[in-house]
């Protein structure tokens, strides 16, 4: 039941929710622009009347061919990752007549609920969530009303649009890789799982690490929720708390990390306490954002294709939004290990004169 909402202004999102019919539906009703019910058309007028609703311009221009409008919701627009996918996105929407609304989710419920409610209002054909947290309320409620594609993201038991990265495969192939190298000892450096592509990753993690008959050292898997943020920051001030409560000599041979910012703040942290990369301590990335290689040491990373992600998200939500997909549409992308410098074969014989060195 639509509420007063504290004097906040009912929305054509709210009209259709309590009719129970789609957006489009209140649109016709409102412009007389195709064939509805009789039933469907009173009960439309008796709720805008009930709550003085007033269309803005988008509620009565809203048509069969769409406002050719897309909404996107972003975890973090100011991680490189989302951004360059949110750009991948508006270039290969713009191709197309469409523009492109952006909302910020910050991992935080009700800025993604007030941001769907804003571009549902606003009459967008479809919604791209980019990231986020593994909630699906939000994301059901909006796919009641307009098409809604996943970018980086999954719901657990929910079948929706999406594209992703095989996480879980590339995270196998980094810690062969590693063990080819001869680290023994691997740590995982991670936001806590509140994600399914984290979660993906550390079953990646493990996976690869059964599979090489590696022990999994407890002590070395290290999870904050602060990382979800400021990763470089955040992972700054968590490794060197840690740093100060177990020392420098209980480290693993080498971290695995979950976004390279992550990694920068940990090379950051470990260099204030003496700890060199590759010298003493390994780390690796995810995702090779333009920061990795001009770290120092350069980062051995994953590198998830963000252009082609945001490329398959418009056009498998415009064949959601024009009614040509076939069944639900999932775009697997393959992401590749880039090899700098932040890990050293420990095979060679540079790297024993570099310890020596130390």
């Amino acid at each position: 039941m639509i509420k007063d909402r504290a004097g906040k202004k009912i929305t054509i999102h709210d009209v259709a929710r309590e009719a129970e019919v789609s957006i489009s539906t209140v649109s016709h009703v409102l412009n007389g622009t195709a064939k509805i019910s009789e039933a469907t058309r009173q009960r439309v007028i008796d709720i805008v009347q009930r709550f003085n609703y007033v269309p803005n311009g988008y509620g009565l221009k809203v048509r069969d061919k769409g406002s050719k409008v897309l909404g996107v919701m972003v975890a973090d627009i100011k991680n490189e990752f989302y951004a360059r996918c949110v750009q991948s996105i508006m270039n290969t929407a713009l191709q197309e007549n469409y523009t492109t609304m952006i909302c910020e989710m910050a991992f935080n419920y009700k800025k993604e609920c007030m941001g769907v409610d804003a571009l549902l209002d606003k009459g967008v054909d479809g919604i791209i969530f980019i990231g986020g947290s593994m909630d699906g309320n939000i994301i059901r409620k909006a796919n009641k009303s307009v098409p809604v594609m996943l970018c980086d993201r999954k719901i657990t038991g929910v079948s929706l649009p999406s594209v992703t990265t095989d996480n879980v495969s590339i995270m196998r192939s980094l810690i062969s890789l590693l063990k080819d190298w001869g680290y023994m000892k691997i740590g995982l450096l991670s936001e806590t799982l509140e994600m399914d592509n984290l979660k993906d990753r550390c079953l990646g993690f493990k996976a690869g690490m059964e599979e090489n008959g590696l022990k999994q050292y407890k002590e070395f898997m290290l999870f904050h929720p602060d990382l979800k943020l400021d990763k470089a920051t955040a992972a700054n001030c968590f490794l060197r708390e840690y740093l100060e409560r177990h020392g420098t000599r209980k480290l693993p041979e080498v971290f695995v990390t979950t976004s390279d910012l992550i990694a920068a703040g940990a090379i950051s942290a470990l260099r204030e306490y003496g700890i060199r990369v590759p010298n003493d301590i390994g780390i690796t990335g995810f995702d090779d954002i333009s920061l990795a290689e001009n770290l120092d040491p350069p980062l051995t990373t994953v590198a998830q294709n963000m252009e082609e992600m945001g490329v398959y998200c418009f056009r498998n939500i415009l064949s959601l939004i024009n009614g040509t997909a076939i069944g639900v549409p999932h775009s697997v992308i393959d992401a590749q290990i880039v090899i700098r410098k932040s890990v050293i074969d420990r095979r060679l014989p540079v790297w024993s004169k570099m310890k020596r060195s130390c």
